[in-house]
């Protein structure tokens, strides 16, 4: 019924032809129109999976901490101090909007400073009472005083004064451990306020674009800004950049320069196999369908979604040859006289219908997928090709002009040539082949794996590793609560867990400097107790050292004073007024209502066990570089192997429905199966591992390859002329997706890479094996 149903709609618009062409062109206009509208972001959030709720909570905490948004300037001046050249830069850089990271310790006065001694009872933590502290007056003070007497007298002697009245013992070197916390790397050295490597050649200026790392427009004004300011700086002067919008700005730089070069490309490859098959300028009307599909497809998803990824634009290319498909067919069905176009359109019809909807089935599955960008490949190609088979039914037939038939027969005599039975059993060694490959498929979880990484960038990142340490490997934890008190509680705690557990980690966070209240008050009790057993021993060996080194006895007096006096407790203005609240901006966030407060673990990879049961018994959310890529990798794979499944299954029931034989069924499934052979083969002979973003390679290479089969069954059914269309659709599906393999981001083109391996098997497949299944298919 669908075949007379073809061929009589197209009968009874003949009258209507010029009404029919007009409205497609309006159509069109109207989808380029709209499509100019639409918004392309680079964001690679679109790019994880949302599911599991443990990967999906893993990212989203990576992505809420403050300093995620942060990025690290380093600045070398040669074998000159940086410094001068760092407060150059940062003036430039705060006139041009960008927010540095300041570190107040350079206006911070010695008054300042000597205030900042009233805190020790709040810093002090409580494994140095009471053995410590009392080395220090009983054992080591003879020893502090002369440091103390030296440091009288150099140039800076009023201010060991001040230092060694109010703490003549020196309690403030047990707080050395809290004082590393303020330094976001180990082993450097603060001068002026700056942070320099341990040599003094390399500093570090750490600025915020004040925006999520993966908003691509942010990233590139951003980006921009600090470029150009680099460039104003004295030629000897060498600047590193480094950071997750650098990261954003180069993706999205490349997508751009990607999607300018595939879809011409695509274009081209199109033209010269038209021009290769059809020998006409006939060839120009079937450009037609591929272009007014990329156009009606992108308008249609810009309705759907208020921005679109630059990887499904790139995917504009690929649409391009598999709407070329139905043209294709079309084209040739049509050649011959006018008596022969509706009974050649009337079997197409029903083919072609079929052909699209299996390949429409198989993006629908994408839709199934956890990956948000394959929601948006699925609706962009869903609309194409739709558009696509009813411009190619319904529209295309009134424009191709009546021709002759091309009677060339040149594919068969190559069939012929081939042995059929050894043939057959080579498909079936390599399907074998297949089948064993599958359980050893390599899947790469590295989230930076998904993102394009220039040379420079690679050659930048490992020279900031080199200088600062590998800061982007560290196991980044988190705690949230409702008030900051009870989440600095819980900070507290999970400090406590990390000290006592592995001496070797390096800790960066809040818990050394910025204890909570009840901390704090813990200590300031310990404090209490410990002087109304030592103070009266302590203040004779405090006179007994007075009198040794000449100190009149009032010189000591603030220190007394300060032992009857309540202890203040610090705060966040605190540690505002005392210059040192970068850690603050750093490690403390506020959403919804929520408290979150992170810490930074250094020199591992990954936390112990029964430290992991410890945080998790205390709800505290914890990821690493390490964790995270082998969820990506696992998820990646149960990805594959459940599109996989559902694809296969979907095409087999439908192929079965309409061919209504089992035999014809799986003759026409197997350039899907054998598809997937290519894929496997290709990873395991390059041995490059798939992405996250393979996923999409399974379901559509299937999707794409039955339509092949189901085509080469009914050109060995219905002796319709297709053999030579099929050849010339799948070179075009091929070409398009080869140009992926030519895009510099490497989402594009390793899909490109990996379904072209999968076409190139299904198209032999179709040609060749199929046709020497003709007498099990008849």
């Amino acid at each position: 019924m669908f075949r007379l149903l073809v061929g009589e709609i197209y009968q009874r618009c003949i009258p209507f032809r010029r009404l029919l062409l007009s409205f497609s062109g309006i159509v069109f206009i109207l989808s380029c129109f709209v499509s100019s509208f639409l918004l392309v972001k680079e964001d690679i959030l679109v790019l994880l999976p949302n599911s599991p709720p443990e990967l999906a909570k893993q990212f989203s905490l990576l992505r809420s901490a403050p300093f995620m948004r942060y990025t690290v300037i380093t600045v070398s001046n040669g074998d000159n101090d940086p410094v001068p050249i760092m407060k150059e830069l940062e003036e430039k850089l705060d006139s041009s909007g960008i927010i540095v990271l300041k570190n107040n310790t350079q206006s911070i006065s010695n008054k300042t400073i000597i205030s900042a001694l009233r805190y020790i009872p709040s810093l002090l933590p409580e494994r140095v009472y009471p053995d410590e502290i009392s080395q220090l007056i009983f054992e080591k003070s003879d020893l502090t005083f002369k440091n103390y007497i030296n440091g009288l007298r150099s140039l800076k002697g009023v201010f060991f004064q001040s230092v060694m009245s109010h703490d003549p013992f020196a309690f403030y070197t047990l707080l050395k451990d809290s004082l590393e916390s303020l330094r976001p790397v180990p082993n450097t050295q603060l001068k002026d306020g700056y942070i320099l490597s341990d040599d003094g050649k390399y500093g570090m200026l750490i600025v915020t674009a004040n925006t999520h790392m993966n908003d691509s427009s942010a990233a590139n004004v951003f980006m921009t800004t600090i470029n150009n300011i680099v460039t104003t700086l004295p030629q000897n002067v060498s600047v590193i950049v480094s950071g997750a919008h650098r990261h954003t700005y180069e993706n999205a730089n490349i997508i751009q320069q990607d999607l300018k070069k595939i879809i011409p490309l695509s274009l081209v490859l199109i033209v010269g196999l038209f021009i290769v098959f059809l020998r006409s300028w006939n060839f120009l009307l079937l450009l037609c369908i591929p272009i007014m599909s990329l156009a009606v497809a992108s308008a249609f998803t810009g309705l759907f979604f208020s921005s679109i990824s630059g990887i499904v634009i790139g995917f504009g290319g690929v649409v391009l040859g598999i709407t070329t498909d139905y043209a294709v067919h079309i084209y040739y069905a049509l050649q011959g006289d006018q008596s022969q176009r509706i009974n050649n359109l009337n079997i197409q019809g029903k083919t072609l219908t079929l052909a699209a909807l299996t390949t429409v089935i198989s993006f629908s599955v994408l839709s199934f997928s956890n990956i948000p960008v394959l929601y948006q490949l699925a609706v962009f190609a869903a609309f194409g090709l739709i558009f696509a088979l009813l411009f190619a039914l319904f529209v295309f037939p009134h424009i191709v002009p009546v021709c002759s038939k091309d009677d060339k027969q040149v594919y068969s005599k190559i069939i012929c040539q081939y042995n059929k039975p050894t043939l057959i059993l080579v498909w079936l060694v390599l399907f074998s082949v297949g089948l064993f490959l599958w359980k050893d498929i390599k899947i790469d979880g590295d989230i930076r794996s998904l993102g394009y990484q220039s040379e420079a960038l690679l050659r930048d990142e490992q020279k900031t590793k080199m200088i600062w340490g590998n800061i982007k490997d560290s196991i980044l934890l988190c705690v949230s609560e409702a008030t900051l008190e009870k989440a600095l509680e819980k900070n507290d705690s999970v400090y406590k867990l990390l000290s006592t557990n592995d001496t070797s980690m390096h800790v960066i966070g809040l818990a050394s400097i910025l204890p909570s209240q009840k901390t704090q008050l813990k200590r300031h009790q310990l404090w209490k107790e410990f002087w109304e057993q030592k103070k009266e021993p302590a203040s004779k060996k405090l006179i007994l050292l007075g009198e040794k080194y000449g100190f009149v006895k009032s010189a000591f007096q603030p220190f007394l004073d300060f032992l009857d006096s309540k202890p203040p407790l610090l705060t966040l203005d605190t540690l505002h007024e005392l210059g040192v609240d970068r850690l603050t901006t750093m490690f403390i966030n506020s959403e919804n209502n929520v408290f979150r407060v992170y810490t930074l673990v250094e020199n591992i990879l990954e936390l112990p066990e029964n430290l992991k049961t410890e945080l998790k018994k205390e709800n505290v959310e914890f990821v690493s570089a390490l964790e995270f890529r082998k969820l990506l990798g696992e998820e990646s794979k149960k990805e594959i192997v459940k599109l996989s499944i559902w694809t296969f299954s979907l095409l087999s029931l439908l192929v079965l429905f309409l061919l209504r034989s089992l035999t014809k069924t799986a003759v026409a499934l197997l350039p899907p199966m054998l598809s997937v052979l290519g894929i496997l083969l290709y990873t395991n002979i390059s041995s490059v591992p798939l992405n996250l973003f393979n996923v999409v390679a399974f379901p559509l290479v299937m999707g794409l390859s039955v339509d092949y089969g189901i085509f080469m069954v009914y050109r060995t059914t219905e002796q319709n002329n297709t053999k030579k269309a099929v050849a010339l659709s799948a070179l075009t599906t091929i070409a398009t997706f080869g140009c992926l393999a030519f895009a510099r981001h490497p989402t594009l083109h390793s899909l490109g890479i990996t379904v072209f391996c999968g076409m190139s098997i299904s198209l032999l497949t179709a040609l060749f094996l199929i046709p020497a299944l003709e007498k099990k298919v008849k």
